[in-house]
This record gives C-alpha cells, structure tokens and sequence, in this order.
C-alpha cells in the first residue's frame, strides 16, 4: 500500500509542476485517489455522464490525493 501512495504522491507532484498546461479528461467515473489525480491538471475535462465518487469517506477513512481540495477548486468558476 505505501508503494501505491508513493507513486501516487510522485504522479501528484509531475502534474502540479510541469513546465507545460496538463489537460486532464475523465470518462464514466472517477473514484478515490483517481478524483485529485484528474484534477491535477489545469484543465479537466469530464463527459456529460461522468460521475465521482470519495467512496473511502463511507468507510470512515479520510480522503486522499488532495482530492477534495482539488475538486472545490475545479468546480469553483462563476455561473456552476
């Protein structure tokens, strides 16, 4: 597990501090440490359907992956 987390976190900061705009794309679903992964980029992009889902709060757990800070600052534009 701490090696998922590792390569996550790894991932996490390539995306945040790439020299270049990272458009991200999210098809169906997004759920956990794959919610602040996509949204990670500059921009995102999701279809129409998509869904996410922070299953791991329903297990008592706490979210990870800057996921719910990241998906208040990606949902947070005027008019949404």
């Amino acid at each position: 597990m701490q090696a998922v987390a590792t390569d996550l976190h790894e991932a996490l900061v390539r995306l945040t501090t790439a020299p270049v705009p990272v458009v991200t794309a999210i098809h169906a679903l997004a759920a956990g440490g794959g919610i602040g992964l996509a949204l990670a980029g500059d921009i995102t992009v999701a279809g129409s359907q998509t869904k996410f889902r922070m299953t791991y709060t329903a297990a008592g757990l706490s979210p990870t992956a800057g996921s719910p800070g990241s998906f208040r600052r990606a949902s947070a534009w005027p008019g949404r």
